[in-house]
């Protein structure tokens, strides 16, 4: 490597450097990729060290998932063009404020995020950008090396810590069992899902699978970002269904009853309709036998 690049890599690991302008700033340096002659590079031997990142107010987007995304804020609009212009991954980390403004500064967020591929960009009229991304792997935060223009962090990324065990087996088959349950009552929790948790490559992928699904609000999300051991992350999950089931029989009971309450009072209307039309029906034959009598008796 040249002298010039070894120098734009240095200026790039000193941290709260500012750059001027999006000239300015040094490329991202990679990993050392390996031979390709020795075989498929993975995916993570592909990710960079260092990540431009996104402050984002939503629950985070789980590792192999695909979501949109919506920005507005001119700041980080521009980190997306930077992004694409580059190699296309971004940083996603959750604020700890759900204020999200251009003054965010990196002490604001949380320490764990995920690494997304931008897939897709549409650019609207009033200067915001929606994207699809899909998310690729969780990291921590190491290092703060930019916070303008662009926040900029050197990155530690995490691997799923999963035992096998057959308490291991147990819990996925579970939490398995408890969505094909939910999946009668819950629309989020689809035959689709079902299927794609049962395909899914591993227990943490199948973890994550459920706990976006569960639309968790965004500080239990980000807990559950930082589980590593993917045991407790299924422990964390049971609770959730488990909570989640109960509200499912608790509106299931409600609604019985609504049904039930509503069924009597069709009963009874009818009932008293009925008693109503032969009540009239009486009448009128009364009336008529009447009006016949005083016709007899004139005549």
């Amino acid at each position: 490597m040249s002298d010039e690049n070894n120098n734009q890599n240095s200026k790039l690991r000193e941290p709260g450097m500012a750059f001027s302008s999006i000239g300015d700033l040094p490329a991202l340096s990679h990993d050392s990729s390996p031979d390709s002659s020795k075989g498929l590079v993975l995916p993570d031997q592909m990710l960079p060290p260092n990540l431009f990142v996104l402050p984002s107010v939503s629950p985070i987007i789980f590792p192999t998932l695909m979501a949109p995304v919506m920005i507005s804020e001119p700041r980080f609009v521009a980190t997306i063009e930077e992004s694409i212009n580059r190699n296309r991954l971004l940083g996603i980390i959750v604020a700890k404020t759900e204020n999200l403004k251009d003054s965010i500064s990196p002490d604001d967020l949380y320490e764990y995020g995920v690494v997304v591929k931008i897939l897709k960009r549409l650019k609207l009229q009033d200067g915001s950008v929606n994207l699809l991304v899909h998310s690729l792997k969780r990291f921590k935060r190491k290092k703060t090396l930019s916070e303008q223009p662009y926040i900029v962090v050197e990155t530690e990324y995490l691997e799923d810590e999963v035992e096998k065990s057959t308490e291991m087996d147990a819990l996925t088959r579970s939490v398995i069992q408890n969505v094909k349950r939910l999946s009668e009552s819950n629309p989020f929790f689809t035959e689709e899902m079902r299927l794609a948790m049962i395909n899914a490559p591993g227990p943490g992928t199948i973890a994550d699978l459920v706990a976006f699904s569960l639309a968790l609000p965004r500080d239990e999300s980000q807990k559950f970002l930082e589980i590593l051991p993917v045991k407790k992350r299924f422990e964390a999950l049971m609770i959730h269904l488990r909570r989640e089931q109960d509200v499912a029989d608790v509106q299931k009971r409600i609604s019985d009853e609504v049904n039930q309450n509503l069924n009597q009072m069709q009963r009874e209307f009818f009932l008293r309709f009925g008693v109503d039309v032969m009540t009239a029906q009486a009448m009128k034959r009364a009336e008529a036998q009447a009006l016949l009598d005083r016709v007899v008796n004139c005549a």
